[in-house]
């Protein structure tokens, strides 16, 4: 059942192709590393701004993900309010009007670049201080460090489904001496790439146990039983009323 709770030694019998089953095995796909250090990065490098939608903006009347700030300016929504001061960050069918309020998250000359094409207007900047408190508001940080062997090298950031599956945010790659921020959905995924994510500490630490799950053929007993439970559901299937 979906409610049931997962306890420390729990053996999971799944049934699928071996190939889809070795994707959950993180210890393959991903090297966790140390994040000391990191919030301090993104705070320093990513500006944090309060906004508003003017009138004109290209934003009226269409939702969060119809906007495309991401994708297409390389800028995200931290808050969404209306002019009333609700907030409806999560709510999906908010079409933005003139007043709302937003705080956005990205490099300073992109988010100036949405206020000079008139899609936001009234800036105001945050302090170091303040993004960071803001930034750590909004969840914890992982790094994720990706081997040669692992299924997300080649894969898009939409293909890894980091963000569909597990909730989380990319804030950065890091290649070598190059690091990119906020990258944009089709950003490919390179061996040796520390990816830098984002998310609730309860997404994380599923990403965390990946690294941990042990995968293992069943025992003969368990097979049988599985084979015999796999039986009855048969038989009761073609049994006449």
């Amino acid at each position: 059942r979906a409610s049931n709770v997962l306890q420390v030694g729990d053996v999971l019998v799944v049934h699928g192709h071996p190939r889809h089953l070795q994707a959950f095995h993180g210890r393959e796909h991903f090297h966790l590393e140390p994040v000391e250090g990191l919030e301090k990065l993104i705070c320093g490098q990513l500006a944090v701004a309060e906004a508003r939608v003017p009138e004109g903006s290209s934003l009226l009347g269409v939702t969060l993900a119809e906007a495309d700030l991401r994708p297409k300016h390389r800028v995200q929504v931290l808050v969404l309010q209306n002019e009333a001061g609700v907030d409806t960050s999560l709510a999906l069918r908010h079409r933005f009007a003139v007043g709302d309020r937003l705080v956005l998250q990205g490099q300073r000359e992109r988010i100036e670049s949405l206020a000079a094409k008139g899609v936001v207007g009234e800036l105001s900047w945050l302090p170091e201080e303040s993004r960071c408190a803001l930034v750590q508001s909004k969840g914890s940080l992982l790094a994720l460090r990706v081997p040669v062997s692992s299924v997300l090298v080649g894969r898009t950031l939409v293909e890894t489904r980091l963000g569909g599956v597990f909730g989380l945010t990319v804030l950065s790659i890091v290649r070598g001496e190059e690091t990119t921020l906020l990258p944009l959905p089709h950003e490919r995924v390179m061996a040796g790439d520390l990816l830098v994510i984002q998310g609730e500490r309860r997404d994380l630490e599923v990403i965390e146990a990946l690294e941990e799950l042990q995968l293992t053929e069943p025992d003969a007993a368990l097979r049988a039983d599985i084979e015999s439970q796999q039986a009855g559901i048969t038989e009761v299937v073609l049994s006449p009323r």
